[in-house]
């Protein structure tokens, strides 16, 4: 994400999402929903000049790149974040909460969710004439090719003449077809290995307990969604797959949620004050912050002091956005969540390394 190279990207990968956090100030952040186009681009301009007043004179030319950022919309949501070093245009797939920030860090809190880990999985449809492996989002699904040799068709694949077609004494036809589909396995786990994600099974209810007896990929979810592939239209296999795989997207904030609860009481902490000085000093394992906690403030690095409020002399900030970003420079994770799920409601809590 250097000067010269603008990304596009729907989501940030870790590296990425790092360089953010160790960006050089002034931080320039835009946030805008783009359901309604023509209006995005006017809210943009209008950024951009509010932009230019809280900028000194000789770091304008900062702002030059970003006014054709909006040229092409391919979302619902635009973020742009510049630093003179660090330019980076997003999409998003969902709308997203306005806003305008120049400051030492980039605005990342209320759109963390949408930057980081896109909810990917894989779906596996299993019909007897055509097996295809779809590469999904929560918002979308792309169908990949299967290695060479995969069989697609069982009708293609079958052949009397092989051995292992021969008829023997067990049940004839689910013995082909688990054959079939040992062949179908090996193929699709050879995709999957070299980009692992959860993988959820589509077909008729026989065909899906069959696949599972000979399936030896890991994140295979149990069960599967039931129906035969062609017959599901306008996106409902997707979205069933969705519903079914979603609980797997949610085990690594379970996990932390468990671990903050287990840990000995010195290595965790609700309180807003000491997390911030925590998260400054790289001691900050896990970070949850409640999706509309707020906690504006200011911290001075030098001395390790932290201020809830106005100061005179002293721009305030959101210290929460402060503190993700420095957990996240620092290799922990953080994670936004409603109110209902924060420990105890606070606007912040943490899980400390020591």
């Amino acid at each position: 994400m250097s000067l010269e190279r603008v990304e596009t990207a729907p989501r940030l990968n870790p590296m990425d999402l790092k360089e953010l956090t160790n960006a050089k100030p002034p931080c320039i952040t835009i946030s805008i929903p783009f359901d309604n186009p023509a209006a995005a681009k006017i809210r943009l301009k209008n950024f951009l000049r509010e932009a230019e007043q809280q900028l000194p004179h000789e770091q304008r030319a900062l702002l030059e790149p970003l006014h054709d950022a909006a040229a092409e919309p391919n979302g619902h949501g635009l973020v742009l974040f510049r630093s003179p070093d660090v330019f980076t245009s997003i999409w998003l797939q969902r709308p997203i909460p306005e806003g305008l920030t120049v400051a030492d860090h980039f605005q990342i809190r209320a759109i963390l969710p949408q930057l980081i880990g896109e909810q990917k999985f894989y779906i596996l449809a299993l019909a007897q004439k055509d097996v295809r492996l779809l590469r999904c989002s929560d918002h979308s699904s792309e169908e990949l090719p299967l290695p060479p040799g995969t069989p697609r068709s069982f009708d293609k694949w079958f052949d009397p003449a092989k051995p292992h077609h021969v008829r023997d004494d067990m049940s004839a036809g689910d013995e082909y077809l688990k054959h079939f589909y040992r062949a179908v396995e090996t193929g699709v786990r050879d995709v999957l290995l070299r980009d692992p994600a959860p993988l959820v099974l589509v077909g008729v209810e026989y065909e899906l307990a069959l696949y599972h007896t000979i399936d030896e990929y890991d994140r295979t979810v149990p069960g599967g969604v039931h129906g035969a592939p062609d017959g599901l239209k306008g996106g409902e296999m997707h979205a069933r797959a969705l519903e079914l795989v979603q609980p797997t997207f949610e085990e690594p904030v379970r996990k932390a949620l468990e671990i903050f609860e287990s840990v000995a009481p010195e290595r965790r902490s609700t309180n807003a004050k000491e997390i911030v000085k925590a998260a400054f000093d790289a001691r900050i394992a896990h970070l949850f912050l409640n999706e509309t906690g707020e906690y504006q403030g200011w911290f001075r690095e030098a001395t390790g002091e932290v201020k809830h409020g106005n100061a005179e002399g002293i721009v305030e900030e959101d210290l929460l956005n402060a503190a993700a970003v420095r957990t996240i420079a620092g290799g922990g994770n953080v994670f936004v969540l409603p109110g209902n799920r924060m420990p105890n409601g606070v606007p912040a809590a943490a899980v400390f390394r020591w």
